[in-house]
C-alpha cells in the first residue's frame, strides 16, 4: 500500500523525511533532501520489495502515455537516464539523499555490493573452496572476466587479496 505524503513531511534542515507504512513490511522512515519535497510530493509512494539483493525500494505507480509505469525514488532525484543505475552509497535503499546517491554504470555498481552470493560457501565476496586443491581461491569479476588472483589455506588471507584486488581495479570501494 502507497502513502499520501503530500502533508507528512518531517523537515530537518537540510534533510527531510516521510513515513510508508506497509501492512505487510510495517513502518519505514524514507529520506531526502529537503530540496527535492517538490519532485516527490505528488506520488503515491510504496515499498517494492526486491529479492535479489533482499531489500526494498521506493517507487510509486504513474500513468505515462497511458501506460502504468513504476517509477523509483531513487532515480527521480538523481534524474537517472535509463542506461544508468543508481548506487546507494551505504546500501541503505530508504537513504535518497543526493549525496548517498551515485548515477554510474551496472558495473560500478556491482562494485559496491558487500555481500557474498547467497550459496556462498565461505561467506564473503569472492572467495570460494576450491575441492581440487582444499584451498580458498581468491577472485573478482573486472569487466565481465573472472580474475584468479591466488589460492590460500587461511580464509582471511583470500579475503585480503580480494580487497587489494578491489583497491586496485575497481572506481568504487567499500
Amino acid at each position: 500500500m502507497g502513502l499520501d505524503v503530500s502533508h507528512d513531511f518531517n523537515i530537518n534542515g537540510r534533510t527531510s523525511s516521510f513515513a510508508i507504512n506497509s501492512p505487510k513490511h510495517g513502518l519505514k522512515e524514507i529520506i531526502i533532501d529537503t530540496e527535492d519535497i517538490h519532485l516527490v510530493k505528488n506520488y503515491t509512494w510504496r515499498l517494492k520489495y526486491c529479492k535479489n539483493i533482499n531489500n526494498f525500494y521506493v517507487v510509486s505507480n504513474v500513468y505515462i502515455n497511458n501506460k502504468l509505469t513504476t517509477i523509483h525514488l531513487h532515480r527521480l532525484v538523481t534524474s537517472c537516464l535509463d542506461n544508468m543505475v543508481v548506487d546507494h552509497k551505504d546500501h541503505d535503499t530508504f537513504n535518497n539523499c543526493k549525496d548517498n546517491l551515485r548515477v554510474c554504470t551496472n558495473k560500478q555498481n556491482q562494485e559496491n555490493r558487500i555481500k557474498a552470493n547467497s550459496n556462498s560457501k565461505s561467506g564473503v565476496k569472492g572467495v570460494c573452496w576450491c575441492k581440487k586443491s582444499n584451498r580458498w581461491r581468491a577472485t573478482i569479476n573486472h569487466f565481465n572476466k573472472q580474475i584468479y588472483l591466488v589460492i590460500f589455506s587461511e580464509i582471511k588471507e583470500a579475503e585480503e587479496a580480494v580487497i587489494d584486488a578491489n583497491n586496485k581495479y575497481f572506481t568504487h570501494n567499500n
